[in-house]
């Protein structure tokens, strides 16, 4: 609730909403520049960055922020918002606390994010992922456990690393 205070705060004319989870959508009024989206996303970065209260604790959030310019980027409410995502996880890549503005060479990242995230949600259900074990030792060479990992092969892209399956089953 605090988040959204602040983005209400700092975008005034936008239109906000909650995106899912930790993600948000602002919709900017027409007749915007580049400047003007730069300095918006300033904005956001600034409101977010002072710490938070809650329960007695203090905490701060970075915010990565993907950026479209419609028409230029795309006239369709859906298109959009897949761009914007494939924007984000642009930001999110070079550092928190970065704006990336959507280029058309993200589109390959974010088609291939999507048709993950469908196939996540397949082989859940079918029970489509697998588990080994991985014996643990100590510096002396002694068994002291181990652990189970999970993994993922699709047919469609072989083998899918944890690093990249994870975040988005979660």
């Amino acid at each position: 609730e605090q988040v959204a205070q602040r983005l209400r705060q700092a975008l005034p004319h936008a239109y906000i909403g909650r995106w899912g989870g930790d993600e948000f959508v602002a919709v900017l009024p027409d007749g915007g520049d580049d400047y003007q989206l730069r300095e918006s996303a300033q904005l956001v970065m600034a409101a977010l960055s002072q710490p938070f209260e809650h329960d007695g604790h203090r905490s701060t959030i970075t915010a990565s922020l993907g950026a479209v310019a419609h028409p230029a980027d795309g006239a369709e409410p859906a298109l959009l918002l897949r761009r914007a995502d494939a924007a984000m996880l642009a930001a999110k890549q070079q550092g928190r606390n970065t704006l990336a503005i959507y280029q058309p060479a993200m589109d390959e990242g974010a088609l291939r994010r999507s048709r993950l995230q469908t196939l996540v949600r397949q082989d859940a259900e079918r029970h489509g992922f697998h588990f080994v074990v991985q014996p643990k030792f100590d510096a002396a060479g002694h068994s002291t456990g181990a652990e189970l990992l999970m993994r993922w092969t699709t047919p469609e892209y072989g083998v899918v690393s944890p690093a990249e399956f994870i975040p988005i089953a979660e």
